[in-house]
């Protein structure tokens, strides 16, 4: 029996370029690096439509990939050995073209209109053709990821869709070009697998743990190459962790990154992509590093589970042991979200207004119960950064990307506080007139007191995220736009506090019941004129 090490023989890492990202040479430098030493032999950048284009005027967004930009990394790729490929879309996530005015006659109707494109227009095929073609030549390259996922779609389109992406793909085949899609769509959907040549590459994305069951789907299908796609997780989580669905029967620990990529040892994949994912929710690359080199090195056949992880990832990182490792397994133990409850709220909370909206008016059990565990996390993982010194620029950056992170936290505990206010408010309101005589001091005035502090407090640190963050990122091609959005929710904090400090200031309230608590929090007030908002 054949004991030795599964190795892929494509060993690849994706890069989300196209919704946070301009390129900064240093870093994509030192990103490379830390590729090559884990055992990577590929790097997908996924793009959208996040590139200059030759054919048409005006930039999608500030920051785009130039010419220069890509000639610049495909020449560090080579050098170490990477393989260099585009990933962009072609129905759905192509908000990039969408939300331009000109291509305002491209957009399928209904609520996605801005980001699915309207593949049955009959300018549909020629717009992407020429888009497709524009990328493959700046990145001189004969393989392309066309994207085809999350199309939201009625049950009775989807052949019509399959029978698109089948066309695109047949003709970048006959132009001498390999196309990838990513699965989702056609798995599980043997009337729709057909539509697709099969020499198209397959990219089965899936990020809950274990799951050979698609792998051998595509396999069946007659689809040769068939990559398994784990996620890191960092974009959904405060730090990256894997996460079992609820019904499944191959549970994973939080740090086994590897188990995707192990269904796809045993269904005989010769490739893996490890995918790393941003947004506008303030998550960086930097403080999610320890699951890419874990999975670099479990697709080159060197990861040992019999050793001590930070053992075997901080010297590829930084070249020694440092913290890093041990404060991801803090804050994966302590603040990330169990899966009952919304999977995004508490971290992507500390920079949307609309979400934290949700946590305040939410059920008072849903995330109560994990303060304590925030503040020890936080102060754990703080106890370790304060300790920790870094010897190049590289633990540094990392570093501050903790940093980052934990202030963050700290940020989200602080809402959740608020969001426990709701007892004190309905005390104070059973207070309020007690003996029918309106009681500004007594529990009325001290809990409303109390909220103050604590919508102080929060908006306190959430600043401090911002700082942190923006910190975090100095030295990166990362955007500022969580900040610029952060606003919105330091907005909501103020109008909140004012909301409650009028019913211990204003006279014209003396005599004014106070609102339940979601008409408080969302705006619903009660004046001398009646309810506003």
């Amino acid at each position: 029996m054949d004991t030795r090490p599964y190795v892929f023989d494509k060993r690849w890492f994706m890069l989300d370029f196209a919704r946070m990202r301009r390129l900064h040479r240093g870093e994509m430098t030192d990103l490379l690096d830390i590729l090559q030493r884990s055992g990577y032999n590929g790097l997908g950048l996924y793009v959208e439509g996040a590139f200059e284009q030759p054919g048409t005027r005006g930039l999608p967004r500030p920051g785009c990939l130039s010419q220069d930009d890509v000639d610049f990394i495909k020449e560090a790729c080579q050098s170490r050995g990477l393989f260099l490929f585009p990933l962009t879309n072609t129905v759905y996530h192509m908000e990039h073209f969408l939300t331009q005015e000109r291509y305002a006659y491209l957009r399928d109707t209904g609520p996605h209109e801005r980001y699915q494109l309207r593949f049955d227009h009959p300018d549909a095929k020629a717009f992407l053709m020429a888009r497709l073609h524009e990328l493959a030549a700046m990145f001189g390259t004969d393989f392309l990821h066309i994207g085809g996922d999350e199309a939201i779609l009625p049950p009775e389109r989807l052949p019509e869709y399959a029978a698109f992406i089948g066309d695109l793909c047949r003709t970048l085949l006959n132009e001498g070009i390999t196309p990838a899609v990513w699965g989702d769509m056609f798995y599980g959907k043997p009337a729709l697998a057909p539509h697709l040549p099969r020499e198209t590459v397959i990219f089965d994305w899936y990020y809950g743990g274990h799951r050979p069951d698609s792998l051998r789907f595509f396999r069946e299908q007659g689809f040769a190459d068939v990559i398994p796609c784990p996620c890191d997780d960092g974009w959904t989580h405060f730090i990256n962790r894997q996460q079992s669905n609820q019904d499944d029967p191959h549970p994973v620990a939080p740090d086994e990154i590897e188990a995707f990529l192990a269904d796809g040892a045993e269904a005989g994949c010769t490739g893996g992509l490890m995918t790393h994912w941003e947004d506008i929710n303030g998550h960086n690359l930097w403080a999610n590093l320890v699951p890419v080199v874990r999975a670099g090195l479990y697709m080159s056949g060197r990861w040992d589970p019999s050793l001590p992880e930070e053992a075997q990832v901080e010297p590829i990182l930084f070249g020694r042991v440092t913290p890093y490792t041990e404060i991801t397994h803090i804050l994966r133990g302590t603040v990330t979200t169990p899966s009952r409850f919304p999977w995004h709220w508490p971290s992507h909370a500390v920079w949307h207004a609309e979400l934290a909206l949700r946590m305040l008016v939410s059920p008072e059990s849903t995330f109560v119960t994990r303060f304590e565990d925030y503040e020890r996390g936080a102060d754990a993982a703080d106890a370790l950064l304060d300790a920790w010194q870094p010897a190049n620029d590289v633990e540094d950056r990392a570093k501050r990307a903790m940093r980052a992170v934990v202030a963050a936290v700290r940020a989200s505990r602080e809402m959740i506080r608020l969001a426990g206010s709701r007892g004190l408010w309905r005390q104070a309101a059973e207070e309020q007139f007690c003996g029918r005589q309106y009681d500004p001091c007594g529990i009325f005035g001290e809990n409303l007191e109390q909220m103050l502090l604590r919508i102080d407090s929060a908006r306190t640190a959430h600043r401090d995220a911002a700082d942190a963050f923006l910190a975090g990122i100095e030295g990166t091609g990362i955007s500022d736009i969580p900040v610029l959005i952060q606003k919105r929710l330091l907005a909501m904090l103020d109008e909140l506090y004012d909301r409650v400090s009028a019913f211990l200031t204003d006279p014209g309230l003396r005599d004014v019941a106070i609102p339940a608590w979601y008409e408080l929090v969302t705006g619903w007030l009660p004046t001398t004129g009646g309810l506003v908002t």
